[in-house]
């Protein structure tokens, strides 16, 4: 069993600047996992990743404010906390925080 208790702001370090456009903070919370990434990735308000795919797929879980999650050729959809987003293996998506800080 493995338990990430709380976020330690000593783990949390800016994203790649290549990866996102805007101010995009990132912490692991389980990485020891074979085949599974479990980060939290905290985004200022209007940041939002570059077009991107997941090999493996990809769990979204909104915790605080709110954002939109577009597939490529798809409608862009408006995501709040408690929301879950599942995005299957190799697909295009961008992911952005709303510009208000709620």
């Amino acid at each position: 069993m493995d338990i990430s208790r709380n976020a330690d702001p000593a783990r949390i370090a800016p994203a790649h600047s290549e990866t996102f456009t805007g101010s995009v903070w990132g912490e692991p919370l389980l990485s020891d996992l074979p085949d599974i990434v479990v980060n939290q990735v905290l985004f200022s308000p209007a940041a939002r990743t570059h077009w991107h795919t997941h090999e493996g797929g990809q769990i979204l879980y909104i915790t605080q404010g709110r954002g939109r999650v577009r597939a490529r050729g798809g409608e862009e959809t408006t995501v709040s906390p408690g929301d879950a987003v599942w995005i299957p293996p190799a697909r295009s998506t961008t992911t952005a925080r709303t510009s208000s800080t709620s």
